[in-house]
């Protein structure tokens, strides 16, 4: 059985790739090596080429569980997989392109008559006037405002009471006056939260009819909104019966010991495979998970926000809203356009699929009872994407020489033609052969690199999001 053994220290390593019908990728001399599988039902599925590591001989069981593994995952493709030119599986359940900021820069007489001088005889003829308006500034700055997750801007780097700001000397000097004032202003400003249900019904979103009623409409756009989400389902049981599926497996296993009792995890994020091995989908089935913590796996997602596309005078009220980091217009670059979801439990039994669109990283995770060894055992379907063809098992034969020489033993007769004692012999002169344990552990470290290589481009690679409002060219959009 193809499984590997980490000691809790840095990234999972791949103890074997198998495949599984369905596609391929090319990324250059080293990459995955995917199998194949026919459905001729989605209940029914068969793997028609061997997966490495895995004798189909001596693991006719696992091959059996596989197959179910494989038929129960393809539902799940077929809900997060949807063609490039559509506009995703499923609409927005919330329609927006912006938000509504209520008491923006309110009115209120004090700052008609309120000017940031530096002492208050500039600001008034006498000191019962200037106590009059010190008295208004202090009673609005004492006045109620909206709770912190409906504030528009809540301005976390001030205290929470702002009359904690000045000292009694303070409140004399018009200009520090003035400033707390703007301050309890800006706090003064909500918005109200985006909610479903506001521009469509549930069961127009069900049926698809859910766009062209934003609560606020985009601005501009290359790509509006149509009438309707016009989605293609996609069902790979029946679009690609006849030809088959390729899917890359992997087994692995992280055992922690009262010596090992933590696993650091995985440091980066990272989508699965080359560019060659084409995926376009992930199952991960958790096997066993014995004596350990919670172990979680993180995920996120680039998507850009471009603001010629919003409506929102305050930045931090639509940072909220679309729960990205807030910009600040000093700064030197925007947020990234990383979009994190969290992290999902790895619960014993569990199937979970993304499709390769999102980025991952498997947390940290250690001993419940550090007297007593654990581990955690996954098994790994990585789809091809079905439209196109890479390298796989059905055309890669075994590269193990223990199979091929109990095959080429067998085949040629040896035990019946040559005493046992020169059986040895002759087996020894290929042990080397088609692949010797040293050239397969070079191509796999090899294989790493790329794939560390190719992680530390898509990272250079993560935009911005787009923040400023920028001049509207019809021609070039």
């Amino acid at each position: 059985m193809a499984t590997l053994t980490n000691n809790g220290d840095g990234p999972l390593q791949v103890p074997g790739f198998g495949s599984i019908p369905w596609i391929f990728f090319d990324t250059g001399p080293v990459a995955w090596n995917a199998g194949l599988f026919n459905n001729a039902d989605i209940l029914d599925v068969r793997i028609t080429s061997y997966v490495n590591n895995l004798h189909p001989g001596k693991h006719q069981k696992l091959y059996r569980h596989l197959e179910r593994l494989i038929a129960s995952s393809v539902p799940s493709w077929n809900e997060i997989l949807f063609y490039g030119n559509t506009r995703g599986c499923r609409p927005p359940r919330i329609l927006t392109y912006g938000c509504t900021i209520h008491d923006y820069q309110e009115e209120h007489r004090l700052f008609d008559v309120l000017r940031p001088w530096p002492c208050w005889q500039i600001q008034c003829d006498t000191s019962n006037e200037w106590e009059t308006l010190r008295n208004t500034a202090r009673e609005y700055v004492e006045g109620p405002e909206p709770p912190k997750w409906k504030q528009a801007e809540s301005l976390p780097h001030k205290p929470v009471n702002l009359m904690d700001l000045l000292t009694p000397e303070e409140w004399d000097i018009p200009n520090h006056v003035h400033l707390i004032a703007r301050f309890k202003r800006t706090r003064r400003a909500w918005f109200d939260h985006p909610e479903p249900g506001v521009s469509f019904s549930y069961k127009q979103w069900k049926q698809g009819e859910c766009t062209g009623r934003a609560m606020h409409a985009q601005r501009i756009s290359k790509y509006p909104d149509p009438l309707h989400h016009d989605h293609k389902p996609v069902r790979l049981e029946k679009q690609f019966r006849e030809k088959g599926l390729q899917v890359v497996v992997e087994i692995a296993r992280i055992e922690l010991t009262p010596e090992n009792p933590i696993y650091t995890g995985e440091s980066d994020f990272h989508t699965e495979g080359l560019r060659n091995d084409r995926i376009a989908a992930t199952s991960l089935y958790v096997v066993e998970c014995k004596n350990l913590t919670t172990v979680r796996l993180a995920f996120e997602h680039e998507d850009k926000v471009h603001a010629t596309e919003l409506e929102c005078p305050v930045p931090q009220a639509l940072a909220t809203v679309l729960d990205i980091d807030c910009w600040e217009w000093y700064e030197e670059k925007p947020p990234r356009a990383l979009h994190a979801f969290r992290s999902v439990p790895l619960t014993e039994g569990r199937l979970l699929s993304w499709p390769n669109t999102y980025r991952s990283k498997q947390e940290s995770f250690r001993l419940v009872d550090p007297s007593q060894p654990g581990n955690l055992t996954l098994i790994k379907l990585r789809l091809v994407d079905p439209h196109y063809g890479i390298c796989s098992t059905q055309n890669v034969p075994p590269q193990q020489n223990d199979w091929w020489a109990a095959a080429a033993r067998q085949a040629a007769r040896l035990d019946q033609r040559l005493p046992l004692e020169l059986v040895w012999p002759v087996m020894d002169q290929v042990k080397d052969w088609p692949m010797s344990a040293a050239e397969a552990e070079s191509l796999r470290t090899k294989l790493q690199f790329e794939h560390e290589r190719a992680r530390r481009v898509i990272e250079s690679c993560v935009g911005h999001h787009i923040v400023v409002n920028l001049s509207y060219d019809e021609e070039e959009a």
